[in-house]
């Protein structure tokens, strides 16, 4: 009903000036020649790897360990709850932190939630887990999008687009590379290459916000 009124109130609206369209493929020129671009999604690509790639086996090693579905499942739906918590908090920080003290506290707390989950696969310590992801998500994600939606203010969409399609190519890789693992119950190794790889990943990215303010 909603969206209903949201469809017939919008069509009144008087539509803005809009500058003439351009060639299809313009904004994607404008996009790949910028260089920074390229580094932030070669950096959303490691974060979609890391986060997103590895988030998606909890449950199952939470299931290894004799868990139901449904406690698994209770579990890893926590990492929303984390998130939108570790949100309200990112809002009161932002303009009073720097971006880069941001993505560092959002991939410590990757690191210490990939190490917990490693160290251990028990009920607590995937909680906790979770929870810390999606702080980290909050911390260090939002940071990057908002850094990659500012990057090319002529085709912002298409950079964030681009940007987007990064994240998921990463998350499917890492995906792709921690099935045969996983299929054989080896989360512990999974886990700990998830902690590690969180390292490279918040130093690209804290380095690389660090040198674009400057």
């Amino acid at each position: 009903m909603i969206a209903t009124y949201l469809a017939v109130a919008l069509r009144r609206l008087p539509e803005p000036p809009r500058a003439a369209p351009g060639a299809l493929l313009a904004p994607f020129k404008v996009v790949l020649r910028s260089g920074w671009q390229w580094y932030v999604m070669a950096v959303g690509m490691l974060e979609g790897a890391v986060l997103l790639g590895f988030l998606t086996y909890i449950a199952p090693a939470l299931e290894a360990q004799g868990a139901s579905a449904t406690l698994a499942g209770a579990v890893s739906a926590l990492y929303g709850v984390g998130s939108m918590a570790a949100a309200q908090t990112v809002k009161r920080l932002v303009g009073r932190w720097t971006p880069v003290r941001l993505i560092v506290v959002g991939g410590v707390q990757m690191a210490v939630a990939f190490g917990l989950a490693a160290a251990s696969r028990s009920v607590p310590a995937l909680v906790a887990c979770t929870l810390l992801l999606g702080g980290g998500w909050s911390f260090m994600h939002s940071t990057i999008q908002s850094w990659a939606t500012g990057l090319s203010p002529a085709a912002r969409a298409t950079g964030v687009a681009m940007f987007g399609l990064a994240l998921y190519v990463g998350s499917a890789l890492a995906s792709v590379f921690a099935a045969g693992p996983a299929e054989h119950h080896a989360y512990q190794g999974m886990f700990l290459t998830a902690a590690v790889l969180t390292v490279p990943l918040t130093v690209a990215a804290a380095v690389g916000r660090a040198r674009y303010q400057s």
